[in-house]
């Protein structure tokens, strides 16, 4: 896969993951949009039960 910058971002993914760990400023927020069973964790539902009833 090629990373490729958006033509509104000043940084590629990867520049901005880096610069993150880094603890420097980034263009803009990194998002995760699939978050699996975070989504469960942070809603207060056990993992087993929130994937058993999707």
């Amino acid at each position: 896969m090629r990373l490729e910058k958006n033509r509104q971002d000043q940084m590629t993914p990867a520049e901005r993951i880096t610069s993150a760990g880094e603890g420097k400023m980034v263009d803009r927020v990194i998002t995760i949009p699939f978050m699996g069973e975070l989504k469960c964790y942070l809603s207060g539902i056990r993992s087993r039960i929130c994937i058993l009833s999707c």
